[in-house]
């Protein structure tokens, strides 16, 4: 019996960051295909309402189109409709042509005890909310008023159009036809999704099957514990991996310094290394950052978001953002845009130890900030805090000749 193939750390971190199209600093070209083709490759684009500079979906696609701007990814949901919204691990974009294989998850809501006995207990609001979506075309939350005696609050005490729309789009009768700021406008499901686009629902074995291609062209390699997935797939994305081995199309590898084998795509080969000296300041939702475990696995950097901490117990910052340079993870920066004022502030860098000293670090972290405070809108860079105490003025000198070049 022939033993497991071996990747040394450098390889395996390699071929993750090739799936993850951050291998190198090469820019594809411009136009908003490249936008539906960032979706496709990495199979959804997390979305999350947080705007200290950008929302974690411009940003996530920015990373990877250094001439991304918003209003590609509104074009491609509302008028190309290459992508569509929907629940994936979380409330993500996703490619139009992976739409079927949201219907079982559709269906599992629509069959839902919690779900029937809330449309039985609501019928009338339902048909009010569809008749006028019927009559008039797409709407938004905003466009329905709430009744006098309405209570803000948690779920069950929002707006109750609100919720009926909610409702309506997890079962799949409506879907997101337009985004205006931040305000989903919702429209019939036969209004929406293009006459091309492949209705049948496939089997479970089916859906394993595309959920384990997809992550594993996403994380390059991974661990089953690794798959970033809907709760109603794990157990179908276990049976396929056990499958797509057994058929040769998936093969284990043992990387470096790792107790359990690593899964990848047979044709996945690890790339040449890259000379490449880009920085990237990484959203916390990226797709790279996301499984937690993983990246303290393969890329030894243990990263936590700390919005949802009391002040008091934050150790980095707000919402701190990974700093990536030459495979490795070297700090994180909790960073926050003033639109208003053009200032884009630095609020607490921290880099990780053994410290990056050499200039080309901080040219690189300079010309990555350049670019993140320009794409939020921002013409001005501030350093606050630093660690250590010395990063503070080599950064700050990069910064201005990065400006005066």
């Amino acid at each position: 019996m022939s033993s497991m193939p071996q990747l040394s750390l450098a390889e395996a971190r390699q071929l993750a960051l090739a799936g993850h199209g951050l291998a190198d600093g090469t820019q594809p070209p411009h136009g908003r295909q490249v936008v539906a083709d960032v979706v496709a490759r990495l199979g959804y684009v997390q979305i999350d309402t947080i705007a200290v500079v950008e929302r974690a979906h411009h940003h996530t696609i920015w990373s990877r189109f250094g001439a991304y701007r918003p209003e590609m990814l509104d074009t491609l949901l509302a008028k190309d409709r290459q992508v569509f919204e929907y629940w994936h691990h979380a409330a993500c974009y996703l490619p139009m042509h992976d739409y079927r294989y949201s219907l079982a998850q559709m269906r599992a809501h629509r069959e839902s005890a919690r779900m029937r006995e809330w449309f039985g207990e609501n019928a009338g609001l339902v048909d009010h909310v569809l008749g006028r979506i019927r009559e008039e075309g797409g709407l938004r939350s905003a466009d329905f008023e709430a009744p006098p005696d309405h209570v803000r609050g948690g779920w069950w005490s929002r707006k109750p159009a609100k919720l009926a729309l909610e409702m309506l789009f997890t079962r799949g009768d409506l879907m997101i036809s337009a985004r205006e700021g931040f305000q989903r406008r919702y429209d019939l499901r036969e209004r929406v999704l293009p006459a091309c686009v492949d209705q049948s629902e496939p089997d479970h074995a089916e859906i394993g099957r595309h959920l384990v291609r997809q992550n594993l062209r996403r994380m390059g390699l991974l661990q089953p514990r690794d798959f970033t997935l809907p709760r109603l797939h794990r157990v179908d994305a276990t049976r396929a991996l056990e499958a797509l081995v057994k058929a040769g199309e998936v093969l284990p590898v043992q990387v470096e310094g790792q107790d359990q084998p690593y899964y990848h795509l047979a044709d996945a080969l690890p790339p040449q290394p890259a000379s490449d000296d880009t920085a990237h300041l990484l959203s916390p939702f990226d797709p790279l950052v996301i499984q937690r475990a993983w990246l303290r696995r393969l890329f030894g950097f243990d990263y936590s978001l700390e919005c949802y901490l009391p002040a008091a117990k934050r150790v980095y910052g707000y919402y701190s953002l990974p700093i990536l340079w030459r495979q490795r993870f070297v700090g994180r920066v909790d960073a926050k845009a003033d639109r208003k004022a053009g200032l884009f502030m630095l609020r607490h860098l921290v880099l990780d130890e053994p410290y990056e000293t050499s200039p080309e670090f901080y040219m690189a972290l300079a010309r990555a900030t350049w670019r993140y405070a320009s794409f939020a809108g921002c013409g001005e860079v501030t350093i606050e805090a630093t660690e250590p105490p010395a990063a503070a003025e080599a950064l700050r000198a990069a910064l201005h000749q990065g400006l005066d070049g």
